[in-house]
């Protein structure tokens, strides 16, 4: 019964960390494409997901690993797999982050150069492939 309520617990994981990447990739393509374009209404959608990411990031899988950790004692393979979702969910959040800082600087920088085309950032978006994108 307790191994039971484990592995649901471990299941639990999986959908949590493909919509956080989800939402962490949707940051990212809309600050690159405001960043690129001058989009300041994709700057605004940017820092308004931040906020869904945050409260994600603190709320589902971090109580959920405590918990498994504390009551289920897990070993080994489990045990690295709980810190792993742990990581990447920081490292998504931080991702996130970055979308957001991506987003400000435009935003800052259409005051002084509206029609100034961004460099770098078409060259550092990432090529999405059709099979990873969350709807």
């Amino acid at each position: 019964m307790a191994r039971t309520r484990f592995l649901q617990g471990l299941d639990e994981f999986g959908p949590f960390c493909s919509g956080m990447g989800g939402l962490a990739e949707q940051a990212v393509d809309r600050a690159c494409q405001a960043y690129i374009g001058g989009d300041l209404t994709r700057c605004r959608m940017v820092l308004e997901g931040e906020t869904q990411i945050n409260i994600t990031e603190r709320e589902n899988p971090t109580e959920l690993a405590f918990d498994l950790l504390a009551m289920q004692q897990p070993m080994a393979v489990d045990l690295r797999f709980i810190l792993c979702v742990t990581k990447i969910n920081a490292d998504l959040e931080r991702v996130g982050d970055q979308a957001v800082n991506i987003a400000e600087a435009r935003s800052w920088t259409w005051s002084i150069f509206p029609k100034r085309s961004a460099v770098d950032i078409p060259r550092m978006q990432p090529r999405c492939q059709p099979w990873c994108v969350v709807p």
